[in-house]
């Protein structure tokens, strides 16, 4: 595990319960994990996990900076004590491609919620055309194995469709 350079994205009242942050807002990680399956095998992911919103990080830095994320996790999200509790991140279905997503593993509890809302005014490249006709299920997990908040999918970005041209939000 390595500390990096710290990041600095805004923390907007109407997206986060604690907007103050903590003493950990804006660390950045790089961790290398080690995984061991009797299924899968054993291997080595690396990681950076950033202490931040993810909706200021999306629109501040992933997406202006043209960032590659190849999974991106949507279980429980804005719940417990990380601050996001008004928000759904349901404008996540809305960046896939920006971000060049291959992997979106999701519990499927999206809908408009105020700090939605407040997200894609403060970022406008958060809002647009959903990916949601291009994801194929590919694999899913019950609920009670990882949150008990519903079933957990892991769904692939179709390489070669196009975007739907849905838009779950529009100003």
């Amino acid at each position: 595990m390595k500390e990096l350079a710290p990041i600095g994205t805004a923390r907007h009242p109407g997206i986060l319960d604690f907007p103050e942050g903590s003493v950990a807002t804006g660390r950045v990680l790089f961790l290398k994990i080690r995984i061991d399956s009797n299924k899968i095998g054993s291997f080595t992911m690396p990681v950076i996990y950033a202490f931040s919103c993810n909706e200021s990080l999306c629109g501040e830095k992933l997406i202006p900076l043209k960032a590659r994320l190849s999974h991106i996790i949507h279980v429980r999200y804005g719940g417990g004590c990380g601050g996001g509790g008004k928000s759904s991140g349901i404008w996540l279905l809305n960046v896939l491609r920006k971000l060049h997503c291959e992997l979106f593993i999701s519990d499927g509890h999206y809908h408009w919620q105020s700090g939605d809302y407040e997200a894609v005014r403060y970022y406008p490249e958060l809002d647009g055309p959903a990916d949601t006709g291009v994801l194929e299920s590919v694999r899913k997990m019950n609920s009670e194995s990882w949150s008990g908040h519903g079933d957990v999918s892991w769904n692939i970005l179709a390489r070669t469709a196009q975007p739907t041209g849905l838009f779950l939000h529009s100003s």
